[in-house]
């Protein structure tokens, strides 16, 4: 399977999600190190303890493959214009055109990072 099918599977299962968010972990206030897994609505309480490690990355994993789904996204562009920069570059290696090419893809990624360029 390709990555970009990989991450389009991804992707579609983090917006198909049942259970509205926030998820959170409830501590098992008996046992030591475990907990469950919790949607404020939808399915309800999840009844099988885990341990308290799992129950957060289970808890956590729907905001934090939106977060990586979003940073992968903004890097994918990134190497998107460092590839076009070169593409650019190799075409006229004139000096003052490298250094104006240098400097196009500096704001670009810029702009990308969510800043204003030269700021």
């Amino acid at each position: 399977m390709s990555d970009d099918k990989r991450i389009e599977q991804i992707r579609a299962r983090v917006a198909a999600s049942a259970s509205p968010l926030p998820w959170y972990v409830v501590p098992n206030q008996r046992v030591d190190e475990s907990a469950l897994v919790s949607c404020p609505q939808g399915f309800g309480d999840v009844t099988t303890w885990l341990a308290a490690g799992d129950a957060e990355l289970i808890a956590n994993a729907p905001t934090d493959l939106q977060w990586l789904l979003g940073e992968l996204h903004r890097l994918q562009a990134v190497a998107a214009a460092a590839r076009q920069w070169a593409a650019e570059f190799s075409r006229a290696p004139d000096p003052d055109y490298y250094a104006a090419c240098e400097i196009e893809l500096y704001e670009a990624v810029q702009r990308l990072d969510g800043k204003e360029p030269g700021a």
